[in-house]
């Protein structure tokens, strides 16, 4: 696997951002350039078939998001993983508004 997919992965898998050269997530959706390859609702992930893809890279990145979770459900075209994308899109609203609200720390104890 190439090290620029491996580190988004690893960001994905831990619901953090990451950013590459050809490739990003903000911890929810994978990209590969803007294109949407992979998006996790609940604890399914949905991964763009890799006939919908417009080039070798983006191909090898999709390829790779399969083998990093083999549970993976494959979602078919661009049209089925948007759609998974706008119903959770709502919920992401609401987490993030959550986040703003307390500042997007955790509560933590000094200690002294």
């Amino acid at each position: 696997m190439r090290k620029n997919i491996a580190s988004v992965i690893d960001a994905f898998h831990a619901g953090e951002s990451y950013r590459d050269k050809t490739c990003h997530t903000d911890g929810r959706v994978i990209f590969s350039y803007a294109m949407p390859i992979a998006v996790r609702r609940g604890a399914t992930v949905y991964v763009l078939d890799s006939s919908e893809s417009p080039s070798g890279t983006t191909t090898s990145q999709i390829r790779a998001v399969l083998a990093a979770f083999p549970g993976a459900r494959t979602a078919g075209d661009k049209g089925m993983l948007q759609s998974i994308m706008a119903d959770l899109a709502e919920g992401w609203a609401a987490d993030d508004e959550c986040r703003a609200s307390r500042g997007d720390r955790e509560d933590f104890h000094a200690d002294g």
